[in-house]
């Protein structure tokens, strides 16, 4: 998504993802910048600033789109008076309106998913099946092949300890 915070086509980016391991891999970030960057090119505008938020769609507490809309504050632009444009360059035609709109029906699918999932688990209760036992099998297999693994370098390690090897090359040399 993007603000536009005046009528001079100037844009506060501002992108989300919902996890640390999305912010992590930057792809997302990515895309979104990207997205946002090539809407503003279209427009002839600029990207005055940027923020970005690792948060889950659940929470409305968020931080960095409160800094985004303060530099609205700062240019003596009221969101009330519709002086600020939200875009979603995804759908950048959409009006305040529609944005409720699919926000809402967003919120609404969020929880039906929700509620699925915890009718799905119930049902499966009550057909016998213990929930997390596959975790827990696999979790003491994972540990027994990872010891596994250690007594089958455990040799290795320690001739690399014996002879001091320090670098890669020289590892890679006691292979051949």
């Amino acid at each position: 998504m993007c603000i536009n915070i005046n009528l001079n086509m100037n844009y506060i980016g501002y992108y989300r993802v919902s996890t640390k391991k999305q912010w992590k891999s930057g792809l997302g970030l990515d895309a979104q910048k990207e997205a946002v960057k090539n809407y503003v090119k279209k427009q002839g505008g600029e990207i005055l600033d940027e923020f970005i938020e690792v948060e889950s769609g659940k929470k409305n507490d968020r931080p960095e789109i409160e800094k985004a809309l303060n530099i609205s504050k700062e240019n003596k632009i009221n969101a009330r008076d519709r002086k600020i444009k939200f875009v979603v360059v995804d759908n950048p035609n959409a009006t305040n309106f529609t944005l409720h709109i699919l926000v809402a029906v967003a919120e609404h699918e969020r929880e039906m998913i929700s509620k699925r999932v915890i009718e799905a688990l119930v049902q499966a209760k009550k057909r016998g099946i213990i929930l997390g036992k596959n975790g827990k099998a696999l979790s003491k297999k994972n540990k027994k092949d990872a010891d596994y693994f250690a007594l089958k370098l455990k040799p290795l390690i320690e001739e690399i300890r014996d002879r001091q090897i320090k670098t890669v090359s020289r590892i890679l040399d006691l292979k051949g």
